[in-house]
């Protein structure tokens, strides 16, 4: 046994993606689906008379929480888990 070839380093690789990453069609997937289920939803929520209720409200505010999530957090987070480096510049940083 050659104990000069063998290595003690206990890190990891960096270039092996993660176990539970997503491709990114996937994602893109996922956010456009999630996009025009929850506009679909407060829309009819919004137009029915009969679920503007107090629950309704509740479901409302969360479908629009997660519609703000979708359009705006989505393609940064694709961004910045797919590009290794800001591609957006000073000023797209400044505005995120």
């Amino acid at each position: 046994m050659d104990l000069a070839n063998t290595s003690t380093s206990n890190s990891t690789n960096s270039s092996t993606p993660d176990s539970w990453s997503l491709p990114p069609g996937f994602a893109v997937f996922a956010l456009i689906t999630g996009g025009t289920s929850n506009s679909f939803l407060l829309v009819t929520f919004i137009s029915r008379q009969g679920l503007r209720n107090s629950f309704g409200v509740y479901l409302m505010n969360l479908l629009l929480i997660d519609f703000i999530l979708v359009f705006i957090h989505g393609p940064f987070n694709l961004i910045d888990k797919y590009n290794p480096n800001w591609y957006l510049g000073w000023k797209g940083f400044l505005l995120v």
